[in-house]
């Protein structure tokens, strides 16, 4: 149990009974529906979870597809195709040097 509490925060109903077996007892029938339930509950989420992946995986097939072939006004073949944070970036490292070269210059300037 102490295991399986260092790979996820919380057990449930299922991760006890999966760990260390079921009652000895019977229990009542509306722990048992709700044991259902959570099993139900937990298969619509894997599903779900699946399905959202290969949604995901058919997107980005597509993104690469069209910008290889060029639509959208993206870069073919060999040319590199940026990102928008790439961009962003080397604007900002321009202005930065762009910066510094005016304050070099001007101390330059003072100090003649």
């Amino acid at each position: 149990m102490a295991k399986k509490l260092l790979e996820v925060e919380t057990l449930d109903l299922l991760d006890v009974i999966e760990l260390i077996g079921m009652r000895p007892y019977p229990m009542k029938d509306y722990i048992t529906e709700y044991i259902e339930e959570i099993k139900e509950s937990k298969r619509l989420e894997e599903e779900d979870k699946i399905l959202k992946a290969k949604e995901l995986l058919e997107k980005e097939a597509k993104d690469l597809k069209e910008a290889k072939e060029g639509k959208d006004g993206k870069a073919t073949d060999k040319k590199e195709v940026k990102s928008e944070d790439e961009s962003e970036d080397e604007d900002k490292n321009k202005d930065h040097k762009d910066n510094k070269d005016k304050k070099d210059n001007k101390e330059k300037i003072e100090i003649k």
